[in-house]
């Protein structure tokens, strides 16, 4: 007798079946909303890698413009918002470096110099201090060298460091690099504010010079702390440094001309020493083209052109006297004290005397 199986029910079946569909279309909503989690993200990081892409391009601007404290900023923007972005860590760094050569301060009312460079110099010394901790060889004296000068600024400028951090940190980037640019330029304005050698500091320049970097930068610091230093023989190395740029066709501020020409080419009695040592601190032929590059800008009316002739006329008789050119020299005061004016007081007396000393000998 044959057996037959009753049928199976369905409802099993069509659960599981329900089952497996919404297992299924909940997976495919999951990968639907982990697509759409994911095209967001990329969505989200490229405009963020666009805006700091654009803050870059900003900050580089704002560098080449010389507005480095906004350069800082910008690149402290990104960095919050990219803590891993070494390009900007770098160029923050280098900006920071280019801030501290050329930093100053302006004053407002009731406000001091210190008060004024004291946030600005807390903004910069971070930064250069975390710049160190990543750099290595020349790049790591360059920031040192910076360390320095942030901190003379901090005790010449804003008067709240006296330690002797400047001077070590300067020599030690000369230890690391022998040959450091700004080390080398920044320790020979240090020592000349600060009463060292003449001839160390001179030796630190012509160090820098050699180097062929920054050239422009290193005069600047060389002949500001030059002009108004009373050191003996600090006279005869800027006269030397005025040269060496007229021979290599560099370029003098006219106000940077004017100092030099006030401070080390007056004629009256009382500076005679300092203009011997001026005017003798390049051969002859040199010294007097030296003054006349000195002595480039025209007077503006005819009275003060006279006036500015008659002294050319004196220094190049004095520096034909100096060259051993006597008789020449003589002939020279004597044409030129015929032209004097009485009113001409300082350069009668100057003349008056040159005759004398002359004429006894």
């Amino acid at each position: 007798m044959d057996e037959t199986r009753p049928p199976q029910p369905e409802k099993t079946s069509t659960f599981k079946k329900i089952i497996g569909w919404v297992g299924g279309i909940t997976a495919i909503l999951g990968l639907l909303a982990s697509l759409s989690g994911g095209v967001q993200w990329i969505r989200n990081h490229w405009t963020q890698h666009s805006e700091i892409k654009t803050e870059i391009a900003v900050a580089e601007s704002q560098a080449q413009r010389d507005e480095y404290e906004a350069a800082v900023a910008t690149y402290q923007d990104i960095l919050k918002k990219d803590p891993q972005n070494h390009q900007a860590a770098d160029e923050q760094v280098t900006a920071a470096m280019r801030w501290i050569e050329n930093f100053s301060v302006t004053t407002g009312e009731n406000q001091s110099a210190s008060a004024a460079a004291s946030p600005k110099l807390n903004i910069i010394l971070p930064i250069l201090d975390a710049g160190l901790a990543r750099a290595k060889g020349s790049r790591a004296a360059d920031i040192l060298a910076h360390i320095g000068w942030t901190h003379w600024l901090n005790w010449h400028i804003a008067e709240r460091e006296f330690s002797p951090a400047a001077e070590q940190n300067l020599r030690q980037a000369i230890s690391m690099d022998p040959a450091n640019v700004y080390a080398n330029a920044m320790l020979g304005n240090w020592l000349l504010q600060n009463g060292g050698s003449l001839s160390e500091a001179t030796d630190h320049f012509n160090t820098a010079i050699k180097t062929g970097k920054e050239r422009p930068w290193i005069r600047n610091m060389q002949v500001s702390v030059l002009i108004y230093n009373e050191t003996p023989q600090a006279g005869t190395e800027l006269i030397k440094t005025a040269n060496d740029m007229r021979k290599n066709h560099e370029t003098l501020s006219d106000s940077d001309k004017h100092r030099i020409l006030a401070f080390n080419y007056e004629l009256s009695s009382f500076h005679k020493a300092r203009l011997m040592e001026v005017l003798s601190a390049v051969p002859p032929d040199e010294s007097w083209a030296t003054y006349l590059w000195l002595d480039d800008q025209q007077a503006s009316d005819s009275a003060e052109a006279e006036t500015q002739q008659r002294r050319r006329d004196y220094i190049h008789a004095r520096i034909l006297e100096l060259s051993g050119k006597q008789q020449e020299a003589l002939a020279s005061y004597k044409l030129l004290q015929a032209k004097l004016k009485s009113s001409d007081f300082t350069l009668v007396e100057a003349v008056d005397d040159s005759i004398k000393r002359l004429a006894a000998k």
